[in-house]
């Protein structure tokens, strides 16, 4: 039981470090779109 609900917990780590790992890199694109803007308009 506790085997399973080391796996349960692993899942749960890798989904929620995958979803961050997405939010980052989109969060990054969004800083570099800003950045490339305020760039262009000076």
């Amino acid at each position: 039981v506790r085997m399973a609900d080391c796996e349960a917990k692993f899942i749960i780590l890798r989904e929620n470090y995958s979803y961050y790992g997405i939010l980052r890199e989109k969060l990054q694109w969004a800083g570099a779109r800003i950045q490339y803007n305020n760039n262009h308009r000076n």
